[in-house]
């Protein structure tokens, strides 16, 4: 992600894809990158990514701007994403 592409939060505007039961984020808003699936990406919604802002899908913001700082994109299979919101301690 390049500095211009983020606001002084850090945060970022980004695209959300569904391929069956794969979502997808990546900041290219054509979804050019996405891995290749027999379901072909289909565009969401676009929403902003960081830290401090609520998700549109329940997960931690920190594994998607991991994924795409390392490869452009973060994809994950709907059906198996961790709801805990709380720690056992």
């Amino acid at each position: 992600m390049a500095p211009a592409d983020r606001d002084d939060e850090g945060a970022c505007v980004a695209n959300l894809f569904r391929s069956g039961s794969y979502l997808a984020v990546t900041l290219d808003r054509a979804g050019v990158g996405l891995p290749v699936r027999d379901e072909l990406w289909t565009f969401q919604q676009t929403f902003v990514l960081g830290v401090q802002h609520v998700l549109p899908f329940r997960m931690n913001p920190e594994p998607v701007l991991r994924g795409i700082r390392a490869c452009g994109f973060y994809v994950w299979n709907d059906g198996r994403v961790n709801h805990t919101t709380g720690t056992t301690q």
